[in-house]
């Protein structure tokens, strides 16, 4: 499923924190289903500021750059559907 797979790469890419496991965002995406598909969602609170960065920290953007791979993602998922 071509969502599960951006669900792992984005997964990959988000860093741990060294607080308390209870708060990695790591842990938190999910996959949420709507009538149109599904959504991809994280509530940790300070999931845009590990995406998009601040003033004092780049941000990490493990959600654009998997958006730049959904393409390939895509015809991975079309080949293993066709065989």
């Amino acid at each position: 499923d071509v969502l599960e797979e951006v669900k792992l790469r984005v997964e990959r890419r988000t860093p741990r924190s060294n607080d308390d496991p209870k708060t990695h965002a790591q842990d938190r995406w999910e996959i949420i289903q709507t009538d149109k598909g599904g959504m991809l969602t994280n509530s940790a609170p300070y999931i845009n500021f590990l995406e998009n960065g601040t003033s004092k920290m780049a941000g990490v953007h493990m959600v654009a750059l998997t958006l730049e791979e959904v393409p390939d993602i895509i015809s991975k998922a079309y080949e293993n559907a066709t065989k």
